[in-house]
């Protein structure tokens, strides 16, 4: 008997899942971009209704416009940048970048020369004539506005797939339960309970003690999924440009796998203790076959005994048929343990390898 080759119904639906997930992403995408399209806007609306100084004894919620000296100009990468320093209010001395937009005669300024200048809430809006990327009118918030507007819609269809896809999830979990228990009350001398070995009870331990420490689990997981984007963040600091569009999709990206990773491990983990807390496993006698799923992703095999399909690990169940022979597998997590054939051959094991003869 040969293996069963079977395509895979549920790759569309895992697809779907996938896509779902960057729906999530994309809402919280979308929050940041409107987030910061509100706050730019506010700072413009602010600043266009700002009243200009009469005095220079209160500077804060007004426009002060006047006579600025020239500390230095000088280049931060392709920046160009100036210092300034306002005598009327004390010497303060006050930093920009200038609008690439509005170009003025940076090359031609040296220290000491005087220039017109602007400053709102502590911040260098103009110089020399041109504006500095500090000025709200500079900002660019109706175009994060725009971009929330469209990554919005877009993300909540993408989110409610993944919604469809969890409730598909659980639905098909429980159909699944419901089927192994109508077969196993069809079936009822198909599967014997026996006590675990000594063999199963060791493997069940030494996976069951990852379990023991879920926190420390979940936190080396996220610890390592940060490095990449910690360290983007201290270059994007150093180069003061810290927050950038996609800072927040990097850091939900790494941090929503790793979490997803960290439930997968956790969830599989949970089961395997309870399987060593029954303190049985299941032995199926008769026909078994193998299901070969291909998908554009890679190929798994899985043994099916009673309508169920159990999984193993290395080494891989590519090396049996289907046949008929007795199967070994844990209740719960459904992990295959033994595969033999009619004959008590084995052909297949978790804890050995299978003897050729």
């Amino acid at each position: 008997m040969g293996l069963i080759q079977r395509p895979n119904p549920t790759y569309l639906r895992s697809t779907l899942g996938f896509l779902g997930v960057f729906g999530l992403l994309g809402l919280v995408l979308t929050f940041v971009l409107a987030s910061v399209g509100s706050q730019e806007s506010g700072l413009k609306s602010a600043y266009d209704s700002a009243p200009l100084c009469v005095s220079t004894a209160d500077v804060s919620s007004c426009r002060f416009q006047g006579s600025a000296r020239i500390v230095r100009t000088y280049t931060d990468k392709t920046n160009q940048a100036v210092d300034v320093a306002f005598d009327q209010l004390g010497g303060r001395v006050v930093s920009a970048y200038l609008d690439p937009s509005y170009p003025v005669e940076w090359q031609r300024w040296k220290a000491e020369d005087v220039v017109d200048a602007e400053l709102w809430r502590g911040r260098l809006t103009t110089v020399g004539g041109g504006r500095t990327t500090s000025n709200p009118d500079s900002l660019a918030g109706s175009d994060y506005t725009k971009a929330a507007w469209i990554s919005g819609p877009i993300s909540i269809v993408l989110s409610v797939l993944l919604v469809w896809w969890f409730v598909r999830y659980r639905r098909d979990t429980q159909e699944h339960a419901a089927r192994w228990s109508i077969e196993a009350a069809e079936h009822p001398a198909s599967a014997q309970q026996l006590p675990l070995t000594a063999d199963m009870a060791s493997f069940l331990k030494q996976e069951a003690a990852l379990g023991q420490h879920p926190y420390q689990i979940v936190l080396a997981i996220l610890g390592a999924a940060a490095i990449l984007p910690a360290l983007f963040s201290v270059v994007f600091l150093i180069e003061n440009k810290f927050f950038m569009w996609f800072t927040p999709i990097m850091w939900t990206t790494f941090l929503g796998l790793a979490g997803l990773l960290a439930w997968w491990i956790l969830h599989g983990v949970g089961q395997e203790r309870r399987d060593l807390a029954g303190g049985v496993f299941l032995r199926s006698t008769g026909a078994f076959s193998v299901k070969v799923t291909a998908t554009k992703y890679g190929t798994t095999v899985n043994v099916v005994v009673d309508g169920r399909e159990l999984s193993g690990s290395a080494p891989s169940l590519e090396s049996i048929e289907s046949g008929v022979g007795t199967v070994d597998y844990l209740p719960i997590s459904g992990d295959l343990i033994e595969v033999r054939d009619e004959s008590g051959q084995v052909l297949w094991t978790r804890f050995a390898a299978a003897p050729t003869t």
